[in-house]
């Protein structure tokens, strides 16, 4: 028994003593960065640190020399100064965090003008990251609450958007300068060539591939789809896949049902006249025109009364062969579709609705308000949901590859489309 009591009294001072180690640290370290210190903590203990890389005072570079400390103790001299904090977790983790400091926000004023010096009115100036922003008044002057780590985000049409960070200035005067980027230079093809923007007259839409392909769409002129101002473009079914009816500045004529004429405009592709537009994969366009008025149609004559739409397709390009691809799939669904009672609930209904009006009290009457078919229907609990069986699912899918190379003198543009 003495013997028994002896060993129980040693093994519960070695484990006492091995927790007490494990608490304890002895280190030595000259310049060395606290993230290395902390793996050495964690090699003499049984604490796991979590903690951000980026975190700003990580990587700092300090001494220290311990012997026997408690690491709460080692923790609270490793981090003093360095802008960093620790919590003790469950499980043996230490979670090593930055401090945050919340700045409280100060007066920022200041005025806007131009390169010239003249203010501009109605000049944004927001707080970067947030929907905070303030504008201009009519002498260029603008207050804002900000803090010293906020960056003022100024923008104005024409002009190119300066990112100003608050800093302790409380006043910030900015000179904005004008745009380099001009749209007007921007080449519209027309029915008789081409022509700049800033030299066109007549009522044009250009449209870039780009934003064409922005939208998955079974065709092109779909996913323009209130894009266009002045053309309708509206679907003729719910069905996917469905083909789209497009006029431009509204209907011209009578419809053929009526004994008019076509009201769809007139679609040329690479300078040939095009009557399906669904047969031109929206992958390989480069640009669409749409013209609109009199003076842009005038060459195309009657055909072109109800509007012109100019497609140009992509061109080879000289040097490496350049390959692109793009897939995607889709599905359509009705919605909100009402979906009716079941064949015993309308009976149920309508049973109720004549036991008001006393034809009906009990099954034995229901031969008064069913019909002798409606009576055997009730009779046998059978019910047709019949929109469900004519009603499903719609799948849409559309897999493209392009390939483009050439040299100065020859140029070639293939593509496939599925």
């Amino acid at each position: 028994m003495k013997i028994t009591t002896f060993l129980l009294i040693v093994f519960s001072l070695q484990l006492s003593a091995k927790g007490l180690g494990q608490n304890t640290v002895s280190l030595k370290f000259k310049k060395t960065e606290i993230a290395k210190i902390l793996t050495a903590i964690e090699k003499q203990t049984n604490f796991r640190f979590l903690y951000n890389n980026e975190l700003h005072g990580i990587r700092q570079k300090i001494n220290l020399s311990v012997e026997d400390k408690e690491v709460k103790t080692v923790l609270s001299s490793l981090f003093d100064n360095t802008g960093l904090s620790y919590q003790f977790m469950e499980n043996n983790l230490i979670v090593i965090k930055e401090n945050i400091q919340v700045l409280p926000p100060q007066k920022i004023t200041g005025r806007v003008t131009g390169e010239n010096g003249v203010a501009l009115a109605g000049v944004s100036v927001k707080i970067k990251g947030t929907a905070k922003g303030v504008t201009t008044d009519d002498k260029g002057s603008y207050t804002i609450n900000a803090t010293e780590k906020d960056v003022l985000v100024f923008s104005y049409v024409g002009y190119d958007d300066m990112e100003i960070k608050v800093g302790t200035a409380t006043e910030q005067n900015i000179a904005l300068k004008a745009s380099a980027k001009n749209d007007l230079n921007e080449v519209v093809v027309v029915g008789y060539g081409t022509v700049r923007k800033k030299d066109l007259t007549g009522s044009v839409i250009s449209v870039k591939g780009d934003e064409i392909k922005q939208v998955a769409a079974a065709n092109a002129m779909e996913s323009l789809q209130g894009k266009l101002p002045g053309v309708d473009i509206v679907r003729t079914s719910g069905s996917a896949g469905a083909n789209v009816a497009v006029t431009v500045r509204g209907n011209r004529s009578l419809p053929k049902s009526a004994g008019g004429a076509d009201n769809s405009p007139l679609y040329i592709v690479d300078g040939i006249q095009y009557n399906n537009y669904q047969d031109i994969n929206a992958n390989d366009i480069q640009s669409m025109d749409v013209l609109k008025d009199a003076a842009s149609t005038a060459i195309y004559g009657s055909r072109g009364a109800n509007g012109v739409i100019i497609i140009t397709t992509k061109r080879g390009t000289a040097g490496k062969i350049k390959v692109s691809a793009s897939a995607y799939y889709g599905w359509s669904d009705i919605t909100g579709y009402p979906k009716p009672m079941t064949g015993p609930q309308f009976a149920d209904l309508k049973r109720q609705a004549n036991r008001t009006t006393g034809i009906w009290n009990s099954t034995a009457d229901d031969s008064k308000i069913f019909s002798t078919g409606e009576l055997a229907a009730v009779n046998s609990g059978a019910s047709y949901y019949y929109p469900g069986m004519v009603l499903n699912k719609g799948s849409q899918q559309d897999y493209n590859i392009g390939l483009s190379a050439g040299s100065d003198k020859t140029k070639v543009y293939f593509s496939f489309d599925y």
